[in-house]
């Protein structure tokens, strides 16, 4: 699989690392390991979606569509949660909007960024 899920502080803090190529079959997989599972995620407290390392992503809105739907499900058990994701390239930080663009009920506090750097400064606002 073209990803790693880290899981720290006990299951509150949640790292999902992409590389390589990935496919749409490869994004639902990470997003099914960390969203089916209400125990779960009702310990998290920060997400932390890094595509840095992505060479290319195949996905179409209605991927995208889909996937913003699967957060909306999991905020169901926790409506408190921040969110970081960390795209560099052009066409990930579109996919990344488009997908704030479908999430917009999500109550998560969320942000798409370009940089880890940004989403270190980002993440030490927000937590003090």
């Amino acid at each position: 699989m073209p990803y790693e899920i880290s899981i720290e502080n006990e299951g509150a803090k949640i790292t999902t690392r992409y590389y390589g190529e990935l496919t749409t079959a490869e994004i639902y997989a990470a997003y099914d390991e960390r969203f089916t599972d209400s125990a779960k995620i009702k310990k998290y407290e920060l997400i932390i979606n890094d595509y840095t390392e992505v060479s290319g992503v195949m996905l179409d809105g209605l991927d995208v569509s889909r996937l913003a739907k699967t957060y909306l499900d999991a905020a169901i058990y926790k409506s408190k949660v921040l969110v970081v994701s960390i795209m560099p390239t052009d066409l990930q930080y579109g996919l990344g909007r488009m997908w704030q663009g479908y999430a917009y009920e999500i109550p998560w506090e969320e942000t798409i960024v370009r940089t880890r750097q940004e989403a270190f400064d980002w993440l030490a606002e927000k937590t003090g």
